[in-house]
């Protein structure tokens, strides 16, 4: 069994990835689940609309999906995120983007507090500047222990390691994380909070021209080679579900 824990639909710079898309690709891979969020949130164009990729991903994918909130800093400034927590769609879990956005921390206190009330985990995104990398996160996580918490990417990686040591409500996924970082991980004794996750389809954009399967299947594999059998179990399956479902 597989769950993706870091997929996304829509608009991503020049490269649009219907909720069909999404769909038929994890039917042809057999991945059981796959927790989504949606890049139009941050990159809106006319064709994109976020919460309507939502409701159509919803609807085709059934009880596979576990829709994640996108939250952007303009939802608090103009009070939509309470009609976006609303729409109807059965969300699953918050994330907010700390390298497309400088998040002050009374505003990521605002949306931890949101997840609070919601019962739902908050997803950050980690790495690409010093503002976003784990350790940024690291006071706020650890003032807010009734919250599980995942660090997306788990960057850099003695960072990550740091966070999760001192953050027992705090998760790390695995998407674009290099197969040696993942064994750290593992190595470190935190295999029941590593989530398998892959951001798809963001690689068809950095790597264009390669064969989407074959490149997922190769993740999958890495992934897999860097731990014993039960540990995959768990990161490829059972966290995901005890997290989320």
């Amino acid at each position: 069994m597989i769950c993706d824990a870091h997929v996304h639909v829509g608009q991503f710079r020049e490269l649009y990835t219907s909720p069909n898309d999404i769909v038929n690709f994890f039917e042809s891979l057999c991945v059981d689940k796959y927790a989504v969020s949606s890049t139009s949130t941050c990159m809106p164009s006319e064709k994109a609309n976020p919460i309507e990729e939502m409701k159509e991903l919803s609807g085709l994918a059934g009880n596979k999906l576990v829709p994640v909130l996108w939250v952007v800093r303009r939802m608090l400034a103009n009070s939509t995120l309470k009609e976006s927590v609303e729409c109807g769609v059965n969300w699953r879990c918050l994330k907010i983007h700390g390298y497309f956005e400088q998040w002050e921390e009374d505003e990521i206190e605002y949306v931890i507090d949101v997840a609070r009330e919601l019962r739902l985990p908050l997803l950050f995104h980690t790495g690409g500047r010093p503002e976003s990398d784990s350790e940024s996160y690291l006071d706020i996580i650890k003032r807010n222990q009734d919250v599980t918490c995942i660090i997306a990417h788990s960057r850099p990686i003695d960072q990550a390691l740091k966070v999760l040591e001192e953050c027992p409500n705090c998760y790390a996924d695995t998407a674009f994380t290099p197969a040696e970082c993942i064994s750290e991980l593992i190595i470190n004794g935190f295999e029941d909070r590593v989530l398998f996750g892959t951001d798809y389809p963001l690689h068809d954009y950095f790597y264009p021209g390669q064969d989407m399967s074959a490149l997922y299947r190769k993740i999958i594999l890495d992934t897999q080679s860097v731990m014993s059998e039960q540990q995959w179990d768990k990161v490829s399956h059972v966290n995901f579900e005890k997290l989320f479902l």
